[in-house]
């Protein structure tokens, strides 16, 4: 099963070699290929120290790897420059600036606190199925007399064929909302088919 040579005197004799004819490392061991003039067996030989280099060396290459991807994936740390926006036509752009109007107003009516007026600005289902909760939005701010000042942060652009998105944010008593209205042409008229906070 092999052999080995004691060095030293005593108890405190250690093995200086050993050498076998049929055992593989089990361990992260260079073998040494070249055969001893002793029957031709073969001698292990641990080289702990030049593994751990290997080792080393492979995992700073899976990490700047690893730095690179995320880097892509991520697109180097920068924003994304926002998506090309075709140019209005000269029809579009009128129908742009009516709703980007026709919002504002909405606003100016809002911060009368008449609920009923609004209506004008909304297609007849969706206000039936809204106005009860405007009218005890409405109240906490009536009360304190908060005025709201609205400014448009994404202009009309149409989001589907007969569907137009516009978003605002409206300011008010050091706080603000912010919104989202879509409206939908209803016999002629654009109407707001939705309208909610972000």
């Amino acid at each position: 099963m092999g052999s080995f040579e004691l060095i030293g005197d005593g108890p405190g004799r250690y093995p200086k070699r050993m050498t076998t004819a049929f055992l593989e490392p089990a361990h992260p061991f260079r073998r040494d290929r070249s055969r001893s003039r002793d029957g031709g067996r073969r001698t292990l030989r641990a080289a702990p120290s030049r593994w751990l280099r290997a080792s080393a060396a492979r995992a700073l290459w899976v990490l700047a790897a690893l730095s690179l991807a995320a880097l892509a994936a991520c697109g180097g740390g920068e924003d994304e420059p926002p998506p090309p926006v075709e140019p209005l036509s000269a029809e579009q752009q009128a129908l742009a600036d009516h709703l980007s109007a026709r919002t504002m107003e909405l606003w100016d009516v809002y911060n009368t606190y008449e609920v009923e007026d609004l209506r004008q600005f909304y297609e007849e289902s969706y206000w039936e199925g809204e106005k009860e909760e405007l009218r005890r939005n409405m109240q906490p701010f009536e009360s304190r007399g908060t005025v709201f000042t609205a400014e448009e942060t994404s202009p009309p652009r149409e989001i589907e064929p007969g569907k137009w998105e516009l978003k605002h944010r409206a300011r008010f008593n050091g706080s603000s909302v912010s919104m989202t209205f879509i409206y939908e042409q209803f016999d002629g008229e654009w109407l707001l088919t939705y309208a909610e906070t972000d």
